[in-house]
């Protein structure tokens, strides 16, 4: 594929999380310099690596400076949550577009050409995700696009977003300045950056977009930090999600819909305890919540739709 000139290019940012990424990071760093679009800084964000991660980025660099505009390497003298690694990144960005892309995963050669050519043809936009694929076992397995989600108008968006994740941040590619505005990645969810961020997005009114070109790859190994299988990791991660919606559905946007809001928060407590309980599902408990979740989602789906059409105009 032809080359992308530099010429009233604007310059957009890679973001590289890095954290004992030793094993995949050359994969991923050269996937950056493989762009077909030219104008790019490299940002590499670690968050204290105990491996030869930095060691590896620093002899790549030496190798392929001239490929990119700047290059800045961030490191921390502690290891702080993928959250704050992300904003550490997005402090070092001069680019006016970000793609942030994890240590282990990897870009299409046209990932940030398809993704500003579709920011041109929508100004609207942006937040905007894209397909990516799985690779396990070094093979391509399942793609995961937002043709559903993406569709959706903006009031249908938040009824989603707040039943579960839609998006994955893998493929994201977003507004830098944005994301600044709206207070960049929320550090007191270290391990869940992404999810907070999509919610408070659209409760601000911004709508998310996408487009189903496959423009990243997403790898699972055994020390991806997402797909732990820890039971001690899996509990501390509900408790951090029962956290979120309690404070952005109950305390953040208290003007909105307290009955609602109350409702969706039984709602996801209960999801979670469901998830930390772990066990069988033929468990009375279990069974108990299975019911009273399937109840309350019918109530959100009931009244949701009725509520935001008289007092919302997202």
């Amino acid at each position: 594929m032809e080359l992308m000139s530099t010429t009233n290019q604007p310059l957009v940012s890679i973001v590289v999380i890095t954290y004992n990424s030793s094993k995949f990071v050359v994969e991923t760093l050269e996937s950056t310099r493989a762009q077909t679009y030219q104008n790019i800084e490299l940002i590499i964000s670690d968050d204290c690596s105990t491996d030869n991660t930095i060691e590896i980025c620093k002899e790549w660099i030496d190798q392929n400076e001239d490929r990119f505009v700047r290059i800045e390497i961030i490191t921390s003298p502690k290891n702080t949550g993928i959250a704050a690694n992300c904003n550490r990144g997005l402090a070092a960005v001069k680019g006016e577009w970000i793609k942030y892309i994890a240590g282990d995963d990897m870009l299409t050669t046209n990932c940030l050409q398809l993704n500003l050519e579709f920011t041109q043809r929508v100004p609207a936009a942006r937040f905007v995700f894209s397909t990516r694929q799985i690779i396990e076992d070094n093979e391509l397995v399942d793609r995961f696009n937002y043709s559903t989600f993406v569709n959706y108008s903006k009031r249908k968006q938040v009824k989603y977003i707040l039943l579960s994740n839609q998006i994955s941040a893998t493929s994201s590619f977003i507004h830098s300045e944005t994301l600044k505005i709206l207070g960049s990645w929320d550090e007191t969810f270290p391990m869940m950056e992404d999810y907070p961020m999509w919610v408070k997005a659209l409760l601000k009114g911004h709508k998310i977009y996408g487009f189903n070109d496959l423009t990243c790859y997403y790898r699972i190994h055994n020390s991806n930090i997402s797909l732990s299988s820890s039971k001690i990791f899996n509990e501390q991660f509900h408790k951090t999600l029962r956290k979120f919606y309690v404070r952005v559905l109950l305390k953040e946007n208290s003007n909105k819909i307290n009955f609602l809001n109350v409702i969706y928060v039984l709602y996801f407590l209960l999801i979670s305890d469901l998830i930390i309980l772990n066990k069988n599902r033929n468990n009375a408990l279990n069974k108990w919540l299975l019911g009273t979740i399937e109840l309350l989602k019918k109530i959100i789906q009931k009244y949701y739709s009725m509520i935001y059409d008289k007092n919302e105009k997202l």
